[in-house]
């Protein structure tokens, strides 16, 4: 499922009660939710604003984005000198029974953003 303004509501729940993300993680995945752009189909807040919004350092930001990346809610491009990372979100709770969140392969992720039309590209921070 994509997100769209009817939705972010159930992504937020979703996030707030996955007992597989600690609370920065939590914290920092509502925010790109927040700042999701429908139309774009990512989030494009700096690290420095997400600093600001989350009162937590750029250190540790991004440390909380690499996280999130691993562990498959979102995936990212970064952006070029001047400009915004832009992050995807990945949506791991659709068709679940339980609340269990499941592990994403690389393949599996490649899958979802070709059915969905997302190209993250592969970008490390260093």
């Amino acid at each position: 499922m994509l997100i769209n303004n009817r939705n972010k509501a159930t992504f937020r729940h979703h996030v707030m009660n996955d007992e597989n993300l600690n609370q920065k993680e939590k914290w920092l995945l509502v925010i790109l939710i927040e700042y999701y752009n429908i139309e774009l189909g990512y989030a494009y807040p700096s690290i420095k604003r997400l600093s600001e919004l989350s009162s937590i350092g750029t250190t540790k930001v991004k440390e909380v984005i690499k996280s999130l990346k691993e562990k498959g809610y979102i995936n990212y491009t970064v952006g070029h000198t001047g400009k915004s990372n832009q992050y995807v979100i990945i949506d791991v709770w659709t068709n679940q029974a339980d609340n269990s969140i499941p592990k994403i392969t690389p393949e599996q992720l490649d899958q979802i953003q070709k059915e969905n039309g997302i190209y993250c590209g592969q970008n490390d921070w260093e």
